[in-house]
């Protein structure tokens, strides 16, 4: 270490112990000769240097990128900042580099805070992903709107029949648009833990056939078969039925979206120790392990080609979090061709 290093590590170093070591930012502190005279713990954690400090700069921070802004701050005497996904590849860290100004005008050492911002970029990322996908769920029923109200407005109106039509199909739209907010808003409250359950005994076997019931016409119009497997004597579970029907039906409803005609629909209930397993499973196109991996994000939808339905891809996000407030946890398996299988538990009723 240089003398002029050893002098400006004096001023600094007890309020260094007393505040660097406690906290949960990362913070080096580096002389003119691009020597790091410090690193408290959590700096530590985060670069996991090769050598105990006082250090070389490149030996504790290993990116060459990192020294050069450090030179930029002592050269230029402005704060730098600098992001880099070293030395680990699934964390970010943002490096920003202070200059502390002596005296003499010239800076004495450099400041650098790290802080882990890899969740920050994460739901950056979420939050770019949803507008887009918002905007774009919009945006074709609004667009099929305009075009309606356009025709009626360039003489359309004057036919009562095409007029009555056209409105019939503005309103298709609208209420469209208005499943997809009341969803929106529903997702929120869930991620937002403000929607409560109504946990009470229910019985597994009225909800799977008040499922059956609703969905089955639309399984009827494709020439599917939807078939119940309830074991004999079940007890109830303790579970809100309202939200338990509707996490089935997304789960049923997703499943005859992507079985093909002549297929079959199965909801399963069977007890497991102080649990009911509840299964949905189908003999549809099934999907690969890099979708099964993304299905229960918001707005994810897996490869159109293989299937021409559409729809939010809200769904089977929503059924995540309800089942998540059941504390239980939805599962899928599948594999392309052969269908798939969503199962959670839920307790006995004590």
């Amino acid at each position: 270490m240089s003398p002029s290093d050893k002098s400006a590590a004096l001023p600094y170093q007890d309020l260094f112990r007393q505040f660097a070591d406690k906290t949960e930012q990362g913070i080096l502190v580096v002389g003119s000769r691009r020597i790091v005279l410090a690193c408290n713990p959590a700096a530590k954690s985060l670069l996991s240097p090769e050598e105990d400090v006082p250090s070389s700069l490149n030996r504790v921070v290993r990116d060459i990128d990192v020294a050069f802004a450090v030179g930029d701050a002592f050269h230029d005497r402005r704060v730098v900042q600098y992001e880099s996904y070293a030395p680990h590849p699934d964390r970010l860290l943002r490096y920003t580099m202070i200059p502390v100004i002596a005296a003499t005008g010239e800076p004495s050492y450099v400041v650098v805070t790290i802080d882990d911002v890899t969740r920050l970029r994460h739901l950056e990322t979420v939050r770019r992903d949803f507008v887009a996908n918002v905007s774009h769920e919009l945006r074709t029923p609004i667009t099929s709107i305009n075009l309606l109200v356009e025709t009626l407005q360039t003489g359309a109106m004057r036919d009562a029949g095409v007029a009555s039509h056209f409105l019939q199909r503005i309103e298709v739209e609208t209420l469209s648009m208005m499943r997809l907010v009341e969803v929106l808003l529903e997702l929120s409250r869930l991620e937002s833990g403000r929607l409560a359950l109504q946990l009470d005994a229910t019985d597994v076997g009225e909800v799977f056939g008040a499922v059956s019931n609703r969905l089955d016409p639309a399984a009827k119009d494709k020439g599917l078969h939807v078939r119940l497997v309830i074991d004999p004597g079940l007890p109830p579970v303790q579970a809100d039925s309202e939200r338990l029907e509707q996490v089935l039906m997304n789960l049923v409803h997703n499943a005859i979206k992507f079985t093909p005609e002549g297929g079959e629909v199965t909801l399963r209930a069977a007890r497991q120790g102080r649990s009911v397993v509840l299964e949905i499973v189908d003999t549809g196109v099934g999907m690969d392990p890099h979708e099964a991996a993304r299905i229960f994000e918001r707005f994810y939808k897996v490869d159109k080609g293989r299937n021409r339905a559409e729809g939010t891809g809200l769904g089977l996000a929503v059924a995540r979090h309800l089942v998540e407030l059941h504390g239980s946890r939805l599962t899928v398996v599948s594999e392309p061709g052969r269908g798939a299988r969503f199962s959670f538990a839920l307790p006995l009723m004590q």
